[in-house]
């Protein structure tokens, strides 16, 4: 269960899905090395509307790991040639 940003310097608090981003990861079983992968369940983490503007989440890893988007100035950003 999602209960705040997983942003570890961010306190807001989950309340609602219409803000900010929700993020999913399967966990899965490999039953001993075995080739064949059993879904167990999925697991959830939310960044607030605050932090999403600033970051992602990459959960490639082990754990989830908080990267920082790129900056995007004002000249990077312009949508006129």
């Amino acid at each position: 269960m999602v209960s705040k940003c997983i942003n570890p310097r961010c306190n807001t608090q989950f309340q609602y899905l219409r803000g900010g981003k929700l993020f999913r990861r399967d966990v899965r079983d490999h039953r001993g090395g075995r080739k064949d992968v059993c879904h167990r369940g999925s697991e959830y983490f939310w960044l607030c509307d605050s932090c999403v503007l600033r970051m992602t989440v990459d959960l490639k890893g082990r754990k989830p790991e908080i990267i920082p988007l790129p900056d995007l100035g004002v000249e990077e950003f312009s949508l006129t040639a």
